[in-house]
């Protein structure tokens, strides 16, 4: 899907003023990583490399794991395109709502698609090629399933599950499977280098699986797929991780406080979540999500991300992430001016 994701402010000229439809953090260190990367420009004039061994070495110690179980990417997607294309023809569950990109990826590749609640991820006894699912899920911030994905490991070890963990730092509380994968040799983490850090221009994001699994997908990769100012960028952020993340347990706490101001106005419901970003949907002849953004964007300078296009969601629904507080009021303010 080329169009008809988060932070389309390119189509509103300078409309835009907030920006609630991206989940990547308001508050983050990107001017840091940019400021380093204005020095590195010169990393531009030679070729990357093609294995991103500096990289893989930087995340396999930040991880605790050995090199041989990373294989760095052009952002999650290049990620799922080349797990759908090794898999290609298979028979895949992907659990919904969901991110689009592991749909079109699996029908680029033919596969063979069923989808499901995430909630129904334990009922599953046929095992199936591949199971698709995040943790927490976009666009709703669920993380009641992990679990039942590693109960699905278990029960079903010649099914592969492929967890994307995109927005696993953006949660107060830990969900990932990292530790998870040398149990289960069947279990493929997606990770997001852009997403934490607030670069998503630069595309970076990486897989860790079993090696053997690795040693299958990289025949697949386009050469150089990763740039060289995103390898410097991914570098820098390995040897400062821990004080380039944002401050999740506050951002929650925000969306939060958020959620229940935007719940006092009568015409909207919201769906729980544990990120900094949730779902809401405007209830019955309030009009579609898209009239919702069309309206904020022209009159407000106020950028929703329109859901509709979440397979098992309405054309009513919205997704929102937790903005500034003076964000924040422009938003109350355009909702109750539109319903």
């Amino acid at each position: 899907m080329i169009v008809g994701h988060g932070d389309d402010r390119y189509s509103y000229g300078g409309l835009v003023r907030y920006d609630f439809s991206s989940n990547v953090p308001y508050r983050n260190h990107a001017g840091e990583i940019i400021d380093y990367l204005s020095g590195r420009l010169e990393s531009l004039t030679h070729y990357p490399d093609p294995q991103a061994k500096e990289l893989r070495e930087l995340l396999a110690q930040h991880w605790r794991l050995d090199p041989d179980w990373l294989l760095v990417t052009n952002g999650s997607t290049e990620a799922f395109y080349l797990l759908a294309h090794l898999f290609a023809g298979g028979k895949t569950l992907i659990t919904v709502p969901s991110f689009a990109e592991y749909e079109d990826a699996c029908q680029l590749y033919r596969h063979h698609l069923t989808y499901i609640p995430t909630s129904d991820i334990a009922n599953q006894s046929a095992p199936a090629d591949l199971l698709w699912s995040a943790l927490p899920n976009n666009p709703d911030g669920d993380i009641t399933h992990r679990t039942g994905l590693l109960n699905y490991c278990s029960a079903h070890p010649d099914s592969y599950v492929i967890v994307d963990e995109a927005y696993a730092e953006l949660c107060a509380e830990a969900v990932t499977l990292l530790d998870e994968v040398a149990h289960h040799p069947n279990l493929i983490i997606v990770r997001s280098l852009t997403k934490s850090f607030a670069l998503p221009g630069i595309r970076l994001g990486y897989i860790i699986a079993h090696p053997s699994l690795l040693a299958r997908l990289e025949p697949l990769r386009s050469p150089w797929s990763v740039n060289a100012l995103a390898l410097e960028a991914g570098a820098y952020i390995c040897q400062h991780y821990d004080q380039l993340l944002p401050d999740a347990t506050g951002l929650v706490r925000e969306a939060q406080h958020l959620a229940h101001e935007v719940a006092q106005i009568a015409g909207v419901s919201l769906i729980p979540s544990s990120t900094p970003y949730f779902l809401a949907c405007l209830d019955e002849g309030r009009g579609t999500a898209a009239q919702l953004k069309e309206y904020l964007v022209t009159q407000h300078g106020v950028l929703i991300r329109d859901a509709a296009n979440f397979r098992s969601l309405s054309p009513r629904h919205f997704r929102l992430s937790v903005q500034s507080p003076e964000a924040g009021q422009a938003l109350l303010r355009g909702l109750s001016s539109y319903l």
